[in-house]
């Protein structure tokens, strides 16, 4: 049994006995723990003690086995040892990452005061504490915890009598999607999205039928518990998580798109506390704008990963040479929803074909955007205020970039002969420079700020004067240090007596222990002109004094430092502000910088790859020539060193030579007959997403929907035969199939 089942079986025992029951000898701290966990039953809780989060009970040993760390005993409970196991605070990440992949959620249960807090209301009194931010797999807004080339999308999934709402955010960049379809349809649009996380209401009347559909995504499904929300309600929590009186601003919805918008943003409330992230805009998804690929065809093409469902040997494996995380994602998107429109399609064709045509310009625009960062996810950090002065650079160094970028577009229209009005580009021109918000944040920020901001020290030098005076403040304080200690050595002989520091005991003389007694002697017997040393502590090989002078300077240190604190983080926080003005055209910036980034690649892979411009139209032929399969290209390269055989099609049953709209494919066994009909299909996604092709030339008319029949199907494990399989998949494919879609059947009816 996998540790994932293990902790189920012990979330459907602990939910039937409702809570940890515990004794009158549990302790304050246990009690507060139990309190705690009772409201987050199926959640490992992350529970902050000092330096350290520690796990208790049956969580503690989820989590060592899982995080293969020491699992050790914490006091008693009912008589018995308490399991426990620990992971540090500055490194937790590390550890939420293997328990997220795994499928886990944390609950992050922090300290909301400090010891000396606590100790003012009662010396029996613990620290309080409550769980500030719950971790799914599906709200990542870490650089560490997501994957930098996917979205990380979290999907609602609601149904109103026949119809259901799909709503999908990624809530690390605050983009969010809706869309409408039928039940049937539930598993074509889930593979399109390929969320991390899927949330369903667990009392929805067709809650068994929308499952059947989620097979193959049942790992990532959460239920919801208990009564379903009131439509009214949810729309009173998205008109407040957008700042409007009505979602009337934003369109037209139906009831099931209102349902599952407002249940996803009511999910990001829960699972965020009180810092909700910036969400973008809803935007409709149109399966009338897109080619419609269907679940069982994108696996069989290896679109987004392999049928062992990984990334490497994938179509978009083969295909991307993006520089950013954000043009990665958008070039994934492109190809996961290929367009159906002929004049949206040349465009992106256009902006490849611009830097085909100058070439030079491609290592040139590559080098510039190797320095832009993901400002989507760093600017939605800073919003949910989980961000850092790294996220700040990260910005900052993104935008000393665009002058130099925009200078590469401009040179690509001057020379290019576009009929349209407006080049692709033409967004990005219209961009400021943002001179003045780049030399606000490079003024300030250093060129290597720490991770975190309680680690401080990240404002440059010269930003600020009142900073630069209490630092140069705290500064001579210390330097004071190195004549104090040479003092102290030279009157009391010990030449390795030391002042030393830690963030405990502060700062303090330390000496051999054989001198110590030299320095305790009684204070009354002590010159004027003599220090005195009072004695703080004795080591097994030392011992440890402080002198009124000493304590003197501490307490300027100490107290300049707190003010060098406050003060860089209200300088922080001017700063995210200035950002979080600027939020929705940044957005709109990174956007564009994606696509720069998405057509440079892509006119990179047409040169390296010898890879051609597909002519793109709105008749019914299909003519490919020279046409080669990429990922069957890439790996025969890689493993022999030989090249593919091209070869053609063509579909055209307006010409006079014997065409048309159907090709019956004969051959001998591993002679290329799978290959040659995934390889048309492919071509097809390819250029219908915006890129150049693997053949010599192709003309396609737009093809509005993707069929494969191809291989056997988990319909066979619920009993059909696999010709019964290919029936009636084939016949899904003749009712649903138009004139201009494309369907490519591998030995149907073999069996």
């Amino acid at each position: 049994m996998s540790n994932y089942a293990v902790y189920k079986k012990w979330i459907a025992k602990l939910k039937k006995n409702q809570k940890l029951s515990h004794q009158k000898s549990t302790t304050p701290m246990m009690a507060q723990y139990f309190s705690i966990k009772h409201k987050h039953p199926d959640m490992l809780l992350f529970y902050r003690m000092g330096d350290f989060y520690e796990l208790f009970f049956d969580d503690a040993k989820i989590a060592s086995s899982v995080l293969n760390i020491v699992l050790t005993k914490r006091g008693k409970h009912k008589g018995e040892e308490i399991p426990m196991c620990g992971v540090p605070y500055h490194s937790h990440e590390n550890y939420l990452e293997r328990l997220i992949r795994r499928g886990f959620k944390v609950a992050i249960c922090e300290q909301l005061e400090d010891p000396a807090s606590a100790k003012k209301r009662g010396s029996k009194e613990v620290v309080k504490r409550d769980v500030v931010r719950i971790i799914t797999p599906g709200t990542l807004t870490e650089d560490s915890l997501l994957e930098s080339k996917e979205f990380n999308s979290l999907l609602a999934i609601m149904c109103v009598e026949e119809e259901v709402g799909l709503a999908w955010a990624d809530v690390s960049t605050g983009n969010i999607e809706i869309e409408q379809c039928s039940i049937d349809q539930i598993q074509n649009s889930v593979s399109r999205i390929r969320p991390k996380e899927i949330i369903i209401y667990d009392n929805l009347e067709k809650k068994d039928t929308i499952k059947g559909n989620l097979k193959e995504w049942s790992n990532r499904v959460t239920y919801i518990s208990g009564v379903i929300p009131k439509l009214n309600n949810l729309l009173l929590k998205l008109c407040d998580a957008y700042s409007v009186t009505s979602m009337n601003s934003y369109g037209h919805f139906l009831s099931s798109e209102l349902y599952s918008l407002g249940m996803l943003v009511d999910y990001i409330h829960l699972t965020q506390k009180n810092n909700f992230p910036k969400l973008k805009s809803p935007m409709r998804f149109s399966n009338t704008s897109v080619m419609l690929i269907d679940s069982s065809t994108r696996g069989n093409l290896e679109i987004m990963e392999t049928v062992d469902g990984k990334r490497e040997g994938s179509l978009i494996s083969i295909i991307d040479r993006t520089k950013t995380a954000a043009g990665a994602r958008l070039l994934a998107s492109r190809v996961s929803s290929p367009l159906i429109d002929v004049e949206e399609i040349n465009n992106r064709l256009d902006q490849v074909e611009a830097f085909c045509k100058k070439s030079d310009k491609i290592s040139e625009v590559r080098l510039l955007l190797k320095n832009t960062l993901d400002v989507e996810r760093s600017l939605n950090r800073l919003n949910l205020g989980r961000g850092s002065p790294r996220d700040l650079l990260a910005i900052s160094n993104s935008l000393e970039q665009i002058p130099l970028i925009k200078m590469i577009i401009q040179s690509l229209n001057n020379c290019l002969e576009i009929n349209h009005k407006s080049f692709f580009f033409e967004e990005l021109e219209n961009f400021g420079d943002y001179k003045v918000l780049y030399n606000e944040l490079s003024s300030a920020i250093i060129e290597s700020p720490p991770y975190t901001l309680r680690d401080g020290g990240f404002i440059e030098k010269g930003y600020s004067k009142e900073l630069d005076d209490l630092i140069a403040l705290s500064q001579g304080a210390k330097n004071q240090l190195n004549s104090l200690q040479k003092k102290y050595s030279d009157e009391t002989n010990i030449n390795n007596l030391k002042i030393k520091y830690n963030n405990i005991a502060g700062y303090f003389i330390e000496v051999p222990i054989r001198h110590g007694d030299s320095l305790l002697r009684d204070k009354g017997e002590a010159l004027e002109t003599e220090t005195i040393f009072y004695h703080r502590q004795t080591m097994t090989n030392s011992m440890r004094f402080t002198t009124d002078e000493l304590d003197a300077i501490q307490r300027k240190v100490i107290e300049s430092n707190d003010k060098i604190k406050i003060l860089e983080l209200d300088l922080y926080e001017k700063l995210v502000s200035l950002l979080k003005n600027e939020a929705e055209n940044l957005y709109l910036l990174a956007g564009a910088i994606a696509s720069v980034d998405v057509a440079s690649s892509l006119a990179l892979l047409a040169i390296q790859e010898k890879y051609s411009r597909p002519k793109i139209d709105n008749s019914l032929s299909f003519e490919v020539i020279g046409g080669r399969h990429p990922i069957v290209e890439k790996s025969i390269h890689n493993q022999t060193n030989s090249s593919f055989i091209p070869n053609d099609c063509e579909l055209n049953s307006k010409k006079n030579d014997g065409g048309g709209k159907l090709c019956l494919l004969t051959g001998p066994n591993m002679a290329g007959k799978s290959t040659y009909l995934r390889q048309n299909a492919i071509i097809i996604v390819l250029a219908q997403a915006g890129s150049y092709v693997p053949a010599d030339s192709a003309t396609i008319g737009v093809v509005d929907q993707l069929f494969s029949r191809v291989g056997a199907s988990d319909n066979l494990s619920r009993g059909h035969s696999t010709f019964m399989v290919e029936m009636i998949e084939t016949a899904a494919i003749l009712n649903q199939a138009t004139n201009v879609s494309f369907v490519i059947l591998d030995e149907i009816g073999r069996g």
